[in-house]
């Protein structure tokens, strides 16, 4: 529907505004936006711009800060309003005074530290007044829009304010003004700290809270704010001088002075009406005495005789507010232009004109909603869009504008420094929002210039003498009583009619600019007059005195007052630190006695006492503040410093201060201070080398302070050197010896060795250590640095000689059977067991032990009808296990070997699988099925050794007469993950780091043989960046690379094919609480997901992974206690899915969980408790290839390699695959060779050297050097 009224809008604004989100736009403007309000609220909004008051004193406006010209006729250009003082704020460490406005802001701009809503941030700041932050004062409050708006530069953004402002944690976002949107009061009006836009927004929407005040106050001083309200306008001045108000509406008096207001209403348009606060009634003078801080409102209301827009007669109007004159036909330029068109426009109409800044535009508008003082009569018509009519009251047209776009948009001269080619838009209308649009969009133009006031003049009336009474004129205009000044034109001849109070009152005549006695008075209003009617009281009064004078501890007096015999009066004392102590109303002749305090301030005081209407004055001495003392008066440090107090003794009320007079003393608090107090103060350490003497003043006292030198401390001896101990350890005494007051430390360089007294000392001192027992066999050195001084420990190693078991020697029947060996040894003495026969003696707990300790094993039915002997190893003791044959007829063993990759398995029981080959016993004649199940890729070859096989070749069966051997074969190339297969051949690869440069290099393996690669694959990569696992994340058979960045939190993922990086991508940005743990097929779908742990909380959580895509995840713990450490992710049981091995740091204890369907623990237990620490786990993979990873184990002190064969949560083997190799550190773990069985990789700690052992299960099938001498800058990762 087409809506007949046009109400402008803005189509490019920057930023959504408020009106609109309220849902009171509804209609589609001639710009293509939706540019109406509701109409009805319109009506009740009133006058939102050129708001009613009347003002007779003009202010002068600011500029706007802009300081770059953009275009000719612009801001810049013309240079408009009143410069900013230099400097414009003034830093009061938490607070900051802006010299501009007088008002006081925190410095701190985001004092919360959050966003808050329109109500919270009332409720803070009003809270601020009773807390710890009120930096000293109880009325901050939340500013009013165009406080907010005066702190803006237009000159810049991000924020808008001044270059030289000195605040802090000013936020780019919008700050709350205490101003509700009249016209939707569920808004309030904001100015962003973005750009400077000035709008409103929802109360219950976020915005930032500054704090502001008026004026400043220090201890000596009470601050007296001036506020004024009601529908006129006047001024307040105080005497003594302070307030001019007007302009300075605050100040800062001397603690008890008296001080007395005196409103002026402005003359001709507004009243004075009375006082609020902490002054009451309707005089237009008002005494208060400034015992602590004060707020006092004035009331003046309009008068309708004048006005604030003044017609000029040659087609212009004054706003006497501003004294700036404006265009008298809104629509100057017929109809919105562009910006450079406004320009143009403005130019032509003359000299003088020009396109007004935002400060003139903004002084037009009042963001209140008041409809008071303009006259309503005048209106536009227009349309709902649903046809409903409505009469919209155009308070700019009452005012004596035409062609008034009510609620448009019109251009100021100022550029948006955010984005040059838009330019700031002031609405006449809708709260007078400030914001921005492009140039090259039509707005409405209102030209200004200097401001003129027509041909009327002012007529001002006073009343004076003891009578009260009225003074009226004809015209209309005066009524004083509450009126007392008015504007006739020029020239006109005003009568003055003088009526005194019946019963209370005679008038008595005239002065000024009318004269005589009679009750009326004939004034021409040639220029300004003024007039002052006398009124007489019927009754005469007088006091026997003017006034006493007192000392500062105080005293009474009296005073006699004289008046006719029937003639009430009063005394009231204008002071509180004056009291009537009788005689406080009277009839006739009569005494008033009175009392004054003792003056506790350093300041001469006045104060009054009104009696029988006369004013008696009082005034008294200062304090005597002649006499300070202050104890002690000197003070002797040591050369490292310290703090203490100085009391200040003075007489009550009496102010001092304290100041340092070197650097190296400073006053933390008692900077200054009334009455008596204390002073604190500390002395920095002197470093130089002679004695120091420096001065305070306190209460003009000086203080002085002396300070030791630095002694010379460049000699330090202990005694002894050094110690040795025995393997039991044990604790010992170092002396030290140095000058008086010089310090030293000591420290512990190694683990084992425990400063127990005197860390730290000062001249002489001992230092007190203990040394513990040495578990190792062989001998160790530590060192104590002792004031810089190295003191040596040496100890023993322990005797592990004399280890012995018993028994020695063992028999078993055919059958088998388990037994114990029970170990002897000394206490810290460390030992293992190895079984020396493959197959049937099995060590099943006891090893590793330390001391005394048992050894479990089994011992395996024997097949064969020959007797057997094997051995185990226990503690360096040989241990004999003799087992009997099989009678003929009883137990015949089933040897199975497969040849490929697939799994085999027999009915009835379970094979015992070593490397390749597997046994189980069988009562002679037991019928057997072998089942073969190839892997994914191979297929079933051929069977030797079978009595028949199944049609589909799976099965082989066979009849147990004796014991056999079976082979089954597998054919194909299986899919199956290699680790660390970075070109997809089956063969494991091995990626280096260099620790010093960053480079990263990639070995290509065939078995023992580099047979590809790439030595700088890339080079430099920053420190930060850490390999966190290499693993195939998009199911290609290709191993990637997960990164993680230690300073920025990044994750990122190199996707290879062999030696090229395919994608380098991020999987996650930015720091946070979650690190990578392990990589591994959680899910089971042959790629690799990411297991992350909650520093904070230590959650766990999987997130699934496809590539550098996520596909999912989910928790799978919470709260996960620190000492348990992830050790790595591998399929422990054989289900395809990743399980998750933990250790415990504290305990050693190893645990499990076993991963089900959707990210759940089927199965969590203990796998080995008490693993001393140091075993560490080096690596999970599959060692015997029967699907299931196994746990490869490193001794850090001997170099032992160790392998527990596993079976989901059981150890179903384990042994030795190295030992006393402790130069050689195991590097990698992998198949390098292609034949599904794990491989291992070492390099010696001194040369360099790379060294390959191919293993199938426990046993080394080939062994030698891949190459020698890299450096040890090279890591495998």
């Amino acid at each position: 529907m087409k809506c007949k009224l046009q109400v402008g809008g803005i189509v490019m604004f920057r930023r959504f505004n408020y009106l609109r989100s309220m849902g009171y736009i509804p209609c589609y403007g001639e710009h293509g936006m939706k540019g109406l309000l509701v109409l009805a609220l319109i009506v009740v909004m009133g006058v939102v711009c050129l708001g009613g008051i009347a003002y007779a004193d003009t202010v002068n406006l600011p500029r706007t800060g802009q300081t770059t010209s953009y275009a000719a006729g612009d801001d810049v250009a013309l240079r408009i309003g009143v410069a900013w003082p230099n400097p414009r704020f003034t830093d009061n460490t938490n607070t900051v005074i802006d010299n501009l406005t007088g008002l006081v802001w925190t410095k701190d701009a985001n004092l919360p530290g959050i966003y808050k809503t329109w109500q919270q941030a009332l409720d803070y700041v009003a809270s601020m007044n009773s807390g710890a932050s009120t930096y000293g004062h109880t009325d901050w409050r939340l500013p009013n829009g165009k406080e907010l708006f005066s702190l803006l530069n237009h000159a810049t953004y991000g924020p808008p304010l001044p270059s030289s402002h000195p605040f802090t944690n000013v936020q780019s976002h919008n700050y709350w003004s205490s101003t509700t949107v009249a016209s939707g009061t569920s808004g309030a009006w904001f100015v962003s700290m973005d750009d400077g836009v000035y709008d409103a927004t929802g109360k219950s929407n976020l915005s930032y809270v500054w704090p502001v005040r008026s004026g400043q106050v220090s201890d000596l001083y009470n601050n007296l704010v001036i506020s004024k309200s009601g529908t006129g306008s006047g001024t307040v001045t105080s005497s003594p001088s302070g307030i001019n108000c007007g302009s300075t509406c605050s100040y800062s008096f001397i603690k008890q002075i008296p001080v007395t207001l005196t409103a002026k209403p402005d003359a001709g348009y507004a009243t004075f009406t009375g006082w609020s606060g902490d002054c009451t009634g309707t005089d237009l003078t008002c005494t208060l005495t400034m015992s602590e801080a004060k707020n006092v409102t004035a009331i003046f209301n309009a008068n309708f005789s004048g006005q604030r827009f003044k017609d000029n007669g040659d087609g212009s109007i004054t706003d006497t507010y501003s004294g700036y004159a404006w265009m008298k036909n809104v629509d100057a330029c017929n109809g919105n232009v562009e910006w450079d068109q406004a320009k143009t426009c403005v130019a032509s109409l003359g000299s003088g004109w020009s396109l007004p800044t935002i400060q003139q535009l903004y002084s037009l508008c009042r963001t209140d909603g008041s409809i008071t003082g303009l006259d309503l009569n005048a209106s536009a018509y227009g349309y709902y869009c649903n046809g409903e009519s409505v009469d919209l009251k155009s308070p700019l047209e009452s005012a004596g504008f035409t062609n008034v776009a009510f609620g448009s948009f019109y251009w100021s001269s100022e550029t948006y420094a955010n984005y040059k080619p838009y330019a700031w838009l002031v609405s006449m209308g809708f709260g007078g929002r400030v914001n921005a649009a492009h140039k090259d969009v039509p707005y409405y133009v209102w030209p200004v210039r200097s401001g003129q006031v027509g041909n009327s003049v002012d007529l001002v009336i006073s009343k004076s003498g003891t009578g009260s009474g009225t003074v009226t004129s004809s015209p209309s205009g005066i009524d004083c009583g509450s009126t007392c000044s008015g504007s006739f034109l020029k020239d006109t001849s005003v009568t003055l009619t003088a009526t005194p109070d019946a019963g209370k009152a005679t008038f008595t005549g005239w002065s000024g600019d009318c004269t005589g006695s009679s009750s009326t008075c004939t004034v021409t209003m040639t220029a300004d007059k003024n007039v002052n009617a006398i009124f007489a009281d019927y009754c005469n009064y007088a006091i026997n005195s003017k006034g006493k004078s007192f000392p500062y501890n105080g005293g009474s007096d009296s005073v006699n007052v004289t008046a006719s015999s029937g003639c009430q009066w009063t005394a009231t004392s204008g002071a509180s630190w004056i009291t009537i102590s009788s005689g406080s109303t009277g009839t006739g002749n009569g005494t008033i006695n009175y009392t004054v305090a003792p003056n506790t301030i350093a300041f001469k005081r006045t104060g009054t006492i009104t009696i029988a209407g006369k004013t008696f004055m009082v005034t008294q001495d200062a304090l005597d503040c002649s006499s300070y003392t202050i104890t002690p008066t000197s003070k002797n440090f040591t050369y490292n410093g310290g703090s203490d107090t100085v009391s200040v003794t003075v007489g009550t009320g009496c102010n001092w201060t304290a100041k340092s007079n070197v650097s190296w003393i400073t006053i933390p608090s008692g900077t200054s201070g009334i009455g008596n107090g204390t002073v604190s103060y500390s002395v920095t350490p002197n470093s130089g080398t002679t004695q120091r003497t420096g001065t305070m003043t306190i209460a003009g006292k000086a203080f002085t302070i002396t300070q030791d030198a630095k002694p010379n401390c460049t000699s330090y001896t202990i005694t002894p050197t050094s110690k040795s101990f025995t393997s039991s350890g044990g604790s010992d005494n170092v002396s030290v010896t140095s000058s008086t007051g010089c310090e030293w430390t000591a420290t512990s360089n190694d683990s084992w060795i425990e400063i127990t007294a005197g860390s730290s000392g000062n001249g002489n001192g001992t230092v007190t250590y203990t040394v513990a027992p040495n578990t190792n066999t062989v001998q160790r050195n530590g060192t104590i640095t002792i004031a810089g001084k190295t003191f040596m420990v040496t100890q023993g190693a322990i005797d592990c000689s004399g280890n012995a078991i018993t028994p020695t020697t063992k028999g078993f029947p055919a059958s088998g059977g388990s037994d114990s060996v029970s170990v002897t040894a000394k206490t810290g003495c460390q030992w293992s067991a190895t079984s020396n026969v493959i197959g049937w003696i099995k060590i099943t707990a006891g090893s590793p032990g330390n001391g005394n300790g048992t050894v479990n094993y089994t011992v395996t039915s024997n097949t064969a009808s020959d007797t057997r002997t094997g051995t185990m190893t226990i503690a360096g003791k040989t241990f004999t296990v003799t087992q009997d044959g099989s009678k003929p007829g009883v137990d015949v063993t089933l040897s199975v070997e497969r040849l490929g990759n697939g799994k085999v398995t027999v009915a009835p029981g379970v094979l015992f699988m070593i490397g390749r080959t597997g046994t189980v016993s069988y009562t002679k004649d037991t019928d057997v099925t072998i089942t073969a199940m190839p892997d994914t890729g191979s297929t079933i070859g051929a069977w030797a050794g079978c009595d028949s096989t199944s049609d589909n070749k799976t099965q082989c069966m066979i009849k147990m007469t004796e014991n056999k051997n079976v082979t089954v074969g597998f054919t194909g190339s299986p899919v199956r993950t290699v680790k660390d297969d970075f070109n997809g051949d089956g063969n494991s690869d091995v990626l280096w780091r260099n620790t010093k440069t960053g480079d990263i290099a990639l070995w290509m393996m065939n078995g023992r043989t580099i047979a590809g690669g790439k030595g700088s694959l890339v080079t430099r990569v920053s420190a930060d960046w850490d390999i966190k696992a290499i693993k195939d994340l998009n199911g290609d058979g290709k191993s990637d690379v997960i990164w993680e960045n230690a300073t920025t939190g990044d994750v990122a993922l190199w996707l290879m094919d062999g030696i090229t990086i395919t994608e380098n991508s991020f999987i996650s940005r930015g720091k946070s609480e979650w690190g990578i743990k392990a990589l591994g097929d959680l899910d089971g779908d042959g790629k690799a997901d990411i297991v992350w742990r909650n520093m904070n909380n230590n959650d766990i959580y999987v997130q699934l992974m496809d590539g550098t895509s996520r596909k999912g995840g989910n928790y799978i713990a919470h709260g996960i206690e620190s000492q348990w450490v992830l050790k790595a992710v591998a399929d422990l049981n054989g289900d395809g899915k990743g399980d998750v091995l933990w250790q415990n740091t504290a305990t050693g204890d190893v645990a499990t969980w076993l991963m089900g369907d959707d990210l759940t623990i089927a199965t969590a237990n203990y796998i080995a408790k008490g693993i001393p620490n140091k075993w560490q786990i080096k690596a999970a993979e599959d060692v015997d290839g029967d699907g299931k990873a196994d746990i490869i184990w490193q001794n850090t002190t001997n170099g032992d390699v160790y392998i527990w064969l596993m079976d989901g949560l059981s150890i179903v083997n384990r042994g030795y695959v190295a030992q006393g190799i402790s130069n050689w550190q195991l590097r990698a773990i992998g198949d390098y060779n292609g034949d599904g069985m794990v491989d291992i990789i070492w390099q010696n700690a001194t040369s360099g050297d790379v060294y390959m052992r191919l293993m199938d299960g426990l046993s080394v099938i080939d062994s030698g050097f891949v190459t020698s001498g890299i450096s040890n800058d090279w890591q495998v990762k």
